[in-house]
Protein backbone atom coordinates (compact mmCIF):
# COMPACT_ATOMS: atom_id res chain seq x y z
CA UNK A 1 0.00 0.00 0.00
CA UNK A 2 1.38 3.41 -1.00
CA UNK A 3 1.50 6.20 1.52
CA UNK A 4 -0.11 9.52 0.74
CA UNK A 5 2.37 12.08 -0.51
CA UNK A 6 3.31 14.74 2.02
CA UNK A 7 0.96 17.72 2.03
CA UNK A 8 2.52 21.17 2.20
CA UNK A 9 0.50 24.35 2.59
CA UNK A 10 1.39 27.91 1.65
CA UNK A 11 -0.19 30.76 3.60
CA UNK A 12 0.12 33.86 1.41
CA UNK A 13 -0.63 37.35 2.71
CA UNK A 14 0.16 41.02 2.20
CA UNK A 15 0.21 43.95 4.59
CA UNK A 16 0.18 47.72 4.25
CA UNK A 17 2.58 49.93 6.21
CA UNK A 18 3.53 53.58 6.65
CA UNK A 19 -0.01 54.93 6.22
CA UNK A 20 -0.46 53.08 2.94
CA UNK A 21 2.86 54.13 1.42
CA UNK A 22 4.50 50.69 1.66
CA UNK A 23 3.45 47.07 1.19
CA UNK A 24 5.06 43.73 2.01
CA UNK A 25 3.98 40.27 1.04
CA UNK A 26 4.82 37.11 2.90
CA UNK A 27 4.40 33.38 2.44
CA UNK A 28 4.69 30.72 5.12
CA UNK A 29 4.97 27.09 4.03
CA UNK A 30 3.93 24.47 6.57
CA UNK A 31 3.35 20.77 6.76
CA UNK A 32 -0.18 19.48 7.41
CA UNK A 33 0.39 19.97 11.16
CA UNK A 34 1.21 23.64 10.39
CA UNK A 35 4.84 23.27 11.47
CA UNK A 36 6.85 25.93 9.62
CA UNK A 37 9.09 24.74 6.80
CA UNK A 38 9.87 27.89 4.85
CA UNK A 39 9.15 31.63 5.02
CA UNK A 40 9.65 34.22 2.34
CA UNK A 41 8.76 37.90 2.26
CA UNK A 42 9.17 40.73 -0.17
CA UNK A 43 11.21 43.81 0.54
CA UNK A 44 9.15 46.92 1.11
CA UNK A 45 7.22 47.87 -2.01
CA UNK A 46 6.85 51.66 -2.03
CA UNK A 47 5.07 52.96 -5.14
CA UNK A 48 6.01 56.44 -6.32
CA UNK A 49 3.39 59.14 -6.61
CA UNK A 50 3.47 58.70 -10.40
CA UNK A 51 2.84 54.96 -10.07
CA UNK A 52 -0.06 55.68 -7.71
CA UNK A 53 -1.57 58.05 -10.27
CA UNK A 54 -1.05 55.72 -13.21
CA UNK A 55 -2.36 52.57 -11.48
CA UNK A 56 -5.16 54.29 -9.58
CA UNK A 57 -7.54 51.73 -8.07
CA UNK A 58 -5.54 48.93 -9.71
CA UNK A 59 -2.45 49.61 -7.57
CA UNK A 60 -3.21 47.12 -4.77
CA UNK A 61 -4.16 44.47 -7.33
CA UNK A 62 -0.86 45.01 -9.20
CA UNK A 63 1.21 44.90 -6.01
CA UNK A 64 -0.63 41.85 -4.64
CA UNK A 65 -0.54 39.82 -7.83
CA UNK A 66 2.57 40.80 -9.77
CA UNK A 67 5.00 42.20 -7.22
CA UNK A 68 4.12 40.02 -4.26
CA UNK A 69 2.10 36.84 -4.85
CA UNK A 70 3.66 35.53 -8.05
CA UNK A 71 7.17 36.52 -6.98
CA UNK A 72 6.90 34.81 -3.60
CA UNK A 73 5.36 31.62 -4.96
CA UNK A 74 8.00 31.35 -7.69
CA UNK A 75 10.80 31.54 -5.10
CA UNK A 76 9.51 28.78 -2.84
CA UNK A 77 11.88 25.83 -2.50
CA UNK A 78 9.03 23.59 -1.29
CA UNK A 79 6.45 22.26 -3.73
CA UNK A 80 3.15 23.10 -2.05
CA UNK A 81 -0.15 21.22 -2.37
CA UNK A 82 -2.47 24.13 -1.59
CA UNK A 83 -2.16 27.91 -1.30
CA UNK A 84 -4.38 29.59 1.28
CA UNK A 85 -5.05 33.33 1.10
CA UNK A 86 -7.18 35.94 2.87
CA UNK A 87 -7.02 38.67 0.24
CA UNK A 88 -9.31 38.20 -2.80
CA UNK A 89 -6.73 39.87 -5.06
CA UNK A 90 -4.54 36.76 -4.82
CA UNK A 91 -7.17 34.62 -6.58
CA UNK A 92 -6.31 36.35 -9.85
CA UNK A 93 -2.92 34.62 -9.96
CA UNK A 94 -4.47 31.13 -10.01
CA UNK A 95 -4.45 30.84 -13.84
CA UNK A 96 -0.66 31.35 -13.89
CA UNK A 97 0.30 29.02 -11.02
CA UNK A 98 -0.13 25.24 -10.99
CA UNK A 99 -1.23 24.96 -7.37
CA UNK A 100 -4.83 25.44 -6.24
CA UNK A 101 -5.51 28.69 -4.36
CA UNK A 102 -8.32 28.95 -1.82
CA UNK A 103 -9.57 32.20 -0.34
CA UNK A 104 -10.38 31.64 3.33
CA UNK A 105 -13.32 33.87 4.21
CA UNK A 106 -13.89 34.87 7.81
CA UNK A 107 -16.90 36.17 9.67
CA UNK A 108 -16.78 39.32 11.83
CA UNK A 109 -16.14 37.13 14.90
CA UNK A 110 -12.96 35.80 13.26
CA UNK A 111 -14.18 32.29 12.44
CA UNK A 112 -14.00 30.66 9.03
CA UNK A 113 -17.19 31.42 7.11
CA UNK A 114 -16.25 29.59 3.91
CA UNK A 115 -13.73 29.13 1.15
CA UNK A 116 -13.81 30.12 -2.48
CA UNK A 117 -11.48 30.04 -5.44
CA UNK A 118 -10.97 31.59 -8.84
CA UNK A 119 -14.19 31.19 -10.88
CA UNK A 120 -12.40 29.06 -13.48
CA UNK A 121 -11.20 26.58 -10.84
CA UNK A 122 -14.29 25.99 -8.68
CA UNK A 123 -13.82 22.21 -8.83
CA UNK A 124 -10.65 22.59 -6.73
CA UNK A 125 -12.69 23.35 -3.62
CA UNK A 126 -13.97 19.79 -3.36
CA UNK A 127 -10.45 18.40 -3.77
CA UNK A 128 -9.20 20.52 -0.88
CA UNK A 129 -12.04 19.59 1.50
CA UNK A 130 -10.15 16.71 3.13
CA UNK A 131 -7.11 18.90 3.70
CA UNK A 132 -9.28 21.60 5.27
CA UNK A 133 -10.99 19.05 7.54
CA UNK A 134 -7.59 17.78 8.68
CA UNK A 135 -6.52 21.32 9.55
CA UNK A 136 -9.63 22.25 11.50
CA UNK A 137 -10.53 25.83 12.37
CA UNK A 138 -7.36 26.58 14.36
CA UNK A 139 -4.96 25.18 11.78
CA UNK A 140 -6.70 26.97 8.97
CA UNK A 141 -6.57 30.46 10.46
CA UNK A 142 -3.76 30.60 13.03
CA UNK A 143 -0.87 30.39 10.51
CA UNK A 144 -2.15 33.61 8.92
CA UNK A 145 -1.41 35.35 12.24
CA UNK A 146 2.14 34.00 12.11
CA UNK A 147 2.60 35.26 8.54
CA UNK A 148 1.21 38.67 9.48
CA UNK A 149 3.47 38.95 12.53
CA UNK A 150 6.52 37.83 10.53
CA UNK A 151 5.80 40.39 7.79
CA UNK A 152 5.50 43.12 10.44
CA UNK A 153 8.77 42.06 12.07
CA UNK A 154 10.51 42.01 8.68
CA UNK A 155 9.22 45.51 7.96
CA UNK A 156 10.26 46.86 11.37
CA UNK A 157 13.75 45.40 10.85
CA UNK A 158 13.88 46.60 7.23
CA UNK A 159 14.63 43.06 6.02
CA UNK A 160 15.56 43.13 2.34
CA UNK A 161 15.51 46.92 2.10
CA UNK A 162 18.43 48.79 0.58
CA UNK A 163 20.55 50.58 3.14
Amino acid sequence: MMEDPEIYLAYLDIKTFDDGRAFRGGCLVTDISTNPLEFRCTSAISPTELQRLLYGKQLFKHISEDLSGVQLLNKLATKVSLILVRKPAFLAIRPIVETPILLVETSPDGKTSGVTTHPDFVSEISGATNILKTLGEQGLLEPFDRVSNAITLAHENKVGDEV
